[in-house]
């Protein structure tokens, strides 16, 4: 595993290895055609053009069949006139497929995604002289890497606080609590499942998801929330008091970074059919006593302050890492292909899911944080892919290698903070595309920790760092304090203006669905 690159958006590296190619008779013009991209010109001279024909007129020839000839027997002539055209397509497919990739290797271009040939349909290959064609690559961008040594980077001092414990025992009774089903208008806190639709301005579906679970998010949460990964203004005041049965029909814009190009800054209509209505019962302390195998609530608290204190470990490596990543973003110049952004959209979502469920995040915190990321703007998208290049350059620089014994270590620890067992955690991630991310996440996390150890480290108290990044002042801590059970996301000192979206919505009430418990 260590020698596979998981996590290279569309990046063929099989021209990097030491492979022994046929070095082919031809001609090689390279000019730039845009950020991180290049047009290769490629000239076939005759003679190759002859020796492919040849070559593919043999491979028929043996097993070509025509009436009143036994196989193999035919005139050639006969057999050339047969199958003229197939040997001339097979011929051209095959000279632009070998030229193409001798030619990213002669000039060390590592291409990302497919090539683009204009008209690749219309090429034909000549009767006489040479053949000509065009292909256009994005290609891994090329930039310097700054110094490496000697990065100033702070270091938070976190301290588990009393009022953390208990906070983390209240989540835990929550987390392990039980779903039941109720009859009641739904409230802020309970979950929805149903089944969404979206549609284009025009009415067209683009999207069907049944069994769709939507949280009612409350005011803590400013009412935002997500509805089949895309977020939704005034979600919660739309939800509340609808009952199983009801038809909720919102519509919005779709969020920059979708994956699907037909919901991308489109206007469209999300449908929920609302099935059932189901309220969380939180565990009782004795229950999470028990659970935990512990006898008294001082056992199970020392156990979530030990817990807390791993994590705030993980928050304090995190915090360093982001430190280092910022500045090599700002020393490392790089212009990105027009189109990756787009196209790699979902990797980021990937990776992002991946770090937050490391980080002890809850499924539904994880699927909102998500909706808002999709609503980030190009410019945000972006960043994230210039990181991806810098910490994947930092890590060949130096020669940093993931196992497979680490990969499941951490597969490991993700089941064990959400109570799954871990073959099971290793099947969702691969079922959800996120094993990937996990391998980028533990590539990118000893890159940054051998930078680290070349590293100028001042130490700061947690709070303080913390109120440095944010610009808080002690004032600002109640009212932040609001919004505490909103996903992580990470801070940015950067202030935008951003239009604001209305979503408008309706509500239609339908016959009851059975009471049947649905299978999922």
């Amino acid at each position: 595993m260590a020698d596979h690159d998981h996590d290279h958006p569309d990046h063929d590296h099989d021209h990097d290895h030491d492979h022994d190619h046929e070095t082919l008779d031809q001609t090689v013009a390279v000019a730039d055609a845009g950020p991180a991209r290049k047009k290769l010109s490629i000239e076939i001279p005759a003679e190759r053009i002859a020796d492919k024909l040849e070559e593919n007129f043999k491979m028929i020839e043996q097993d070509a069949t025509l009436p009143g000839f036994r196989r193999g027997r035919a005139p050639r002539r006969l057999i050339e006139k047969r199958f003229a055209s197939e040997l001339r397509d097979e011929a051209k497919n095959q000279i632009i497929s070998e030229s193409f990739q001798q030619a990213l290797r002669e000039n060390e271009l590592q291409m990302i995604g497919e090539p683009e040939i204009p008209d690749v349909e219309s090429l034909k290959l000549p009767d006489e002289g040479s053949f000509t064609f065009d292909v256009e690559v994005e290609v891994v961008p090329n930039f310097e890497l700054p110094d490496l040594d000697g990065i100033e980077i702070t270091k938070p001092i976190f301290e588990v606080a009393d009022d953390q414990v208990t906070s983390e025992l209240s989540r835990y009774q929550e987390m392990y609590g039980k779903m039941a089903t109720v009859e009641a208008a739904a409230k802020d806190g309970d979950y929805l499942t149903g089944d969404v639709v979206i549609r284009s301005e025009d009415g067209e579906t683009i999207q069907e998801q049944p069994g769709v679970t939507v949280g009612v998010p409350g005011k803590s949460r400013k009412f935002k929330g997500a509805v089949a990964g895309i977020l939704v203004d005034d979600l919660g005041k739309t939800l509340v008091g609808k009952k199983a049965g009801d038809d909720v029909t919102l519509s919005t814009t779709g969020p920059k970074q979708h994956e699907v190009e037909a919901i991308r800054e489109q206007p469209i209509t999300i449908e929920l059919a609302i099935r059932q209505v189901q309220r969380l019962n939180p565990m009782s302390m004795e229950e999470l006593m028990t659970a935990a195998g512990l006898e008294d609530e001082a056992a199970l608290r020392d156990m979530v302050r030990q817990q807390l204190d791993q994590r705030h470990q993980v928050d304090q490596q995190q915090a360093m890492q982001t430190q280092v990543t910022e500045v090599l973003l700002a020393k490392a110049d790089m212009e990105l292909p027009e189109g990756l952004t787009t196209r790699q959209a979902q990797r980021v979502l990937q990776k992002r899911a991946t770090d937050l469920m490391y980080q002890g995040q809850s499924q539904q915190e994880i699927e909102d944080h998500l909706a808002e990321l999709r609503q980030a703007s190009a410019a945000e998208a972006q960043r994230e892919l210039k990181m991806f290049f810098v910490l994947d350059r930092v890590a060949r620089e130096l020669d940093v290698q993931v196992d497979e014994a680490e990969v499941n270590g951490r597969v490991a620890s993700l089941a064990a903070q959400s109570g799954r067992r871990p073959e099971r955690m290793r099947q969702e991630l691969t079922r959800e595309g996120r094993l990937d991310g996990l391998f980028a996440q533990i590539r990118d996390e000893k890159a940054i920790a051998k930078l680290l150890e070349k590293a100028k480290i001042t130490e700061m108290p947690a709070d303080e760092w913390m109120k440095r990044q944010t610009g808080a002042t002690p004032d600002d801590d109640a009212a932040a304090s609001e919004d505490e059970d909103r996903p992580a996301a990470k801070k940015k000192t950067t202030k935008k203006t951003t239009k604001k979206k209305t979503t408008k919505s309706t509500t239609k009430k339908r016959p009851t669905r059975s009471k049947k418990k649905d299978s999922e």
